[in-house]
Order: structure tokens, then sequence, then C-alpha cells
């Protein structure tokens, strides 16, 4: 449902609102990618609602301040990385071949948040 809503520019604010009423939305989502770095369907339906909140203003500075999700998401993108070199090595094996479709996804959110920081510190 959340990717539905998000999916509108004019529906955001509802993803603002649930963003606001829970405290620990971002950390949950980063949870989730966490725990779910291996399923793709959870993974990339997480980090495309994390993205979408991250369009609301406040959410960066939130993100930034907490160093301990921004490092979270850094250890989920190399472990995804290390996971696609070693099954790049281990050719024919049937585990990980989504891999590179979640590391895309971690590593375009990770530039993303990098990006709308930079925009952020050229506004003030």
């Amino acid at each position: 449902m959340l990717l539905n809503v998000g999916a509108y520019d004019e529906c955001i604010e509802a993803l603002g609102t649930w963003h606001t009423r829970v405290d620990s939305s971002l950390s949950v989502l980063v949870d989730l990618m966490q725990m779910y770095r291996d399923k793709p369907e959870t993974f990339l339906k997480a980090a495309k609602i994390l993205r979408t909140i991250c369009r609301l203003p406040g959410t960066i500075k939130e993100l930034s301040a907490s160093g301990d999700m921004m490092k979270r998401l850094a250890q989920v993108e190399k472990l995804l990385g290390r996971r696609e070199s070693l099954n790049r090595h281990a050719a024919g094996s049937g585990k990980g071949k989504n891999a590179p479709s979640s590391l895309r996804a971690i590593k375009g959110l990770l530039q993303y948040i990098e990006a709308r920081k930079v925009k952020l510190s050229l506004s003030m």
C-alpha cells in the first residue's frame, strides 16, 4: 500500500504523516533491508519506500543525524557487493541471482541520500 501511495507526488504527504507518527519508521525500514537483504522482493520494496520518504523535508537530516542508520545501510551495500563478487567467481551457483538488483537498489539509495545532503547543504 505504501508503494502505491508513494507513487504519486500529491500523495507523499500521506507518507509524511505516517513518517512523523512513527518515530522509528526509518529504523524499521533499515532493519527490513538488513534482515531481508537475501529476499529481493522485500528488500526492494523497503528500499523504494525509504527512498520515497527521503523526498520529504527533514528526512535526510534525520538520517544524517543518525550515523547508525547510514552505517547500517553501508554495511548492507558492502555485504551485497561481496556476495555478488563471490557469485561471479562461483559461476553456476543458483544463490544470489538477484544480488545485482538489490545491490543496484542500495547503491542508488545511498547515492540519492548523498545527493540530497549536498543539495540541502547548498541551499542553506
